[in-house]
């Protein structure tokens, strides 16, 4: 099942990238040629991507460092302008700072590198005690949270500068005997309190979570208060296996948190301060909200057409079709301006993958 957890979870550094551009009606396509794992980080101007690759669902054991460079994407011109070297194993997370100057990335042999993105070169690395932590988001300039795998998941604050602990937060039992009755469910019981999702509040007060069973939670980083809001499977106890409900979730500029629901198929709003949810749209198993907060950019499961909706509530409209080679999609992101939407999606069979840079209506 961690097998599973970390396929599902852990996004990912590039093995070997070509690029190429090719005219769409539907969109300005970067052709790929990486591995199926591949992922994308987007620059917050949306000028610059950077591929990688996690080699978590081929088993992959690393034998060369240049398997694992990251290679850097001019989305303007779509041609690489750069490779990311000197780490050594596979990447579990990429963030870019605010203002794109730096990537943070942390891998899966503990290692965590801060990289200048004007040199290209690293500014400093570290290396936590932790096997597959996964950055998942910057509270502020100086630190960083990075989410452990294990049962209970940890998050963990780690010092930018230093690149060590300086604190964090894990799943609150009340007694020791509580944690060891869930763990008594066996592994599989025991993710219940596996948190494989998380996204930061615009204000960095807030970290949303969830769970393996669709528990929502967040915690308060002001405070360091940890708050479980609801089941969203009301089998209780959980279900198992472990369903992974909820596998993607994003904050509106507003402070709401948009959601995924696998077990429905649909995307839902919540209101942290009413614990009030309403259903916002049908799939979006991969979205994106708009800079504004006032549309979101989608996906359905199975599907390669690409839909802009309303958060108002009103119909969908068809943004274009991907490509077959991004057939399913892994990220969505807006440009800062909101004119265009950039999709990234996995590999074919043939190891062809694409980013496809849509005009906005």
């Amino acid at each position: 099942m961690l097998r599973l957890l970390l396929r599902l979870v852990l996004m990912t550094v590039p093995l070997m990238i070509t690029t190429s551009i090719t005219a769409q009606d539907s969109g300005r396509v970067i052709s790929i040629t990486a591995s199926v794992t591949a992922r994308v980080a987007i620059s917050p101007d949306a000028h610059t991507a950077v591929v990688y690759e996690t080699g978590i669902a081929q088993e992959s054991i690393v034998t060369d460092p240049a398997d694992v460079a990251m290679q850097v994407i001019d989305l303007d011109g779509g041609s690489m302008i750069a490779t990311l070297t000197g780490h050594t194993d596979y990447i579990s997370g990429a963030i870019f700072t605010a203002d794109g100057s730096q990537l943070i990335t942390s891998h899966t042999n503990g290692e965590i590198f801060v990289w200048d993105m004007s040199t290209y070169q690293p500014v400093r690395s570290g290396r936590l005690p932790f096997l597959n932590s996964q950055a998942v988001a910057i509270l502020d300039t100086d630190a960083l949270i990075v989410r452990t795998v294990g049962y209970p998941t940890s998050f963990l604050l780690v010092d930018l500068q230093s690149l060590t602990l300086m604190g964090g937060w894990s799943y609150p039992f009340e007694f020791y005997g509580a944690f060891m009755e869930l763990m008594g469910q066996g592994v599989i019981g025991s993710g219940y309190v596996s948190f494989i999702t998380a996204a930061m509040s615009p204000d960095n007060t807030l970290l949303a979570l969830a769970n393996q069973h669709g528990l929502l939670a967040y915690i308060d980083t002001t405070s360091g208060e940890w708050v479980n809001l609801f089941t969203i499977d009301l089998t209780d106890p959980p279900s198992l296996p472990a369903n992974f409900y909820v596998r993607s979730l994003e904050f509106t500029p507003t402070g709401e948190v948009v959601y995924y629901h696998a077990g429905d198929d649909q995307t839902y709003a919540l209101n942290l301060q009413t614990n009030q949810i309403k259903p916002l749209i049908v799939g979006g198993h991969v979205f994106a909200i708009s800079p504004d907060g006032g549309s979101i950019a989608y996906v359905r499961q199975s599907e390669t057409t690409v839909y802009l909706a309303s958060l108002a509530g009103d119909e969908p409209v068809v943004i274009g079709e991907l490509p077959i080679a991004a057939r399913l999609p892994t990220e969505l992101t807006f440009s800062p301006d909101g004119a265009q939407l950039i999709a990234a999606g996995m590999p074919d069979p043939g190891g062809q993958s694409a980013i496809v840079i849509f005009d906005l209506p």
